[in-house]
């Protein structure tokens, strides 16, 4: 026997990150499969909050599925901080700047003023299309915004010298490097088209970088831990006849040739769902609260109901009178010629 075919069936469930995007060819509020880093740069823009996700993402897991649903920037407020230069230096060095966990490397020249430092640090920013922030110089003053608007720019760390002076950074001699954190970032994009496009969809990790109250509480209504749910397609029918024919009323006036039913009624004697019919079938697997045999035969009694409405606001009722009248005028055959029958259906 050969078994180097052989393989063990698995189920195969996406990841899927929420971010906001910058100028990317991506439709935001649209869920996407993002195979790399570079993708994601090019779809969401680079720098931007959700590709940073995705490059942190793949560089854990560079081979699973993963689906990502960008959102457009908010229109609130971007987060800014300050890079303050001051005096001159007296030796040359490498300033240490960290953005985040990205190090930027700045070459400091021996002479070189506060002004001409700050220059240099902002233009190694701007130089690195990938950071999450932009960089302006004046007067020996870098400001940095956040790339995009909201509370979580607040949360971009900025510091120098990270790793000390064992790993060989270190304070230039004569120049000063002064950090003022990331602050005033406000107003978070709304996430409800991002938690539609969801879907009944699984995913194995969900990352979302908003934390405030309102988020949550929406994510834990959409996620519900003890929450279950299936859905499927499936052929449905509905049958329908004369439910009381023995208990009706038959009035014939022979003067005026006219044959009066009374007391007639039609109803829903069947509701069959054709189980080979049944797919696309999906079904959430909660370890918390499994479904049950009870839940699928629920499932059928609801759309059961649902069938019956359906059929009578289509009209079928009606087409059911219509076809019992036929029916029975038929059974009547000969006896009832020359006379014309009336039907009052309850």
């Amino acid at each position: 026997m050969d078994n180097s075919a052989a393989a063990t069936p698995t189920s195969q469930t996406a990841s899927l990150l929420i971010g906001q995007m910058g100028e990317g060819k991506a439709e935001a509020g649209k869920p996407v499969y993002v195979s790399t880093a570079a993708m994601a740069k090019e779809l969401f823009g680079r720098g931007s909050m959700i590709a940073r996700m995705v490059e942190a993402y793949r560089s854990v897991d560079s081979f699973g599925q993963l689906v990502v649903i960008p959102v457009a920037d908010s229109t609130g407020t971007a987060a800014t901080g300050k890079i303050t230069c001051t005096g001159t230096a007296a030796e040359a060095g490498t300033i240490s700047l960290y953005v985040g966990s990205d190090r930027v490397q700045v070459s400091v020249t021996n002479k070189m003023t506060a002004e001409a430092a700050a220059k240099a640090i902002a233009d190694a920013i701007t130089l690195n299309k990938d950071l999450p922030i932009t960089a302006q110089a004046a007067s020996g003053v870098v400001t940095v915004t956040a790339k995009n608007k909201g509370t979580v720019g607040n949360d971009i760390q900025l510091a120098v010298n990270l790793r000390g002076a064992i790993n060989g950074e270190t304070t230039v001699t004569g120049l000063g490097v002064e950090i003022t954190a990331m602050s005033k970032g406000a107003t978070d994009p709304d996430l409800s088209a991002a938690l539609d496009a969801m879907g009944d969809e699984q995913y194995d990790f969900i990352g979302c970088p908003y934390c405030d109250a309102d988020t949550l509480d929406k994510l834990s209504e959409k996620l519900k831990m003890n929450g279950k749910s299936m859905s499927f397609t499936f052929t449905g029918y509905v049958e329908a006849g004369i439910e009381n024919l023995a208990d009706a009323n038959i009035n014939v006036n022979s003067k005026t040739n006219v044959i009066t039913i009374d007391n007639i009624k039609i109803s829903i004697t069947n509701v069959y769902i054709d189980p080979s019919s049944i797919k696309d079938a999906k079904q959430t697997k909660n370890i918390f609260n499994q479904l049950t045999i009870g839940d699928f035969t629920a499932a059928q009694s609801e759309l059961e109901k649902k069938l019956i409405n359906d059929a009578k606001e289509k009209g079928k009722i009606e087409t059911a009178q219509k076809s019992a009248e036929e029916t029975l005028k038929a059974l009547f055959g000969e006896a009832i010629n020359g006379y014309t029958v009336v039907f009052n259906w309850q």
